[in-house]
């Protein structure tokens, strides 16, 4: 009796999990597009945090870009 009610609790757990970082995924993604406009300027903030995250010394791998 304990191991179906684990089982269930688990279950709903995992389906709560995913349905929150569905809506995360899906708000994240209307913020970037809603905050910025076109993909070119997307492409260039990315790749100017990735090159100030890199000279800031604080992710090295991203600095020999």
């Amino acid at each position: 009796m304990e191991d179906a009610y684990l089982g269930g609790f688990l279950h709903a757990l995992e389906k709560a999990i995913f349905l929150v970082l569905a809506a995360a995924k899906r708000v994240f993604v209307f913020v970037i597009v809603r905050t910025v406009g076109d993909a070119q300027t997307v492409a260039d903030g990315f790749l100017g945090y990735c090159l100030s995250m890199g000279q800031d010394g604080k992710n090295p791998a991203i600095a020999g870009i």
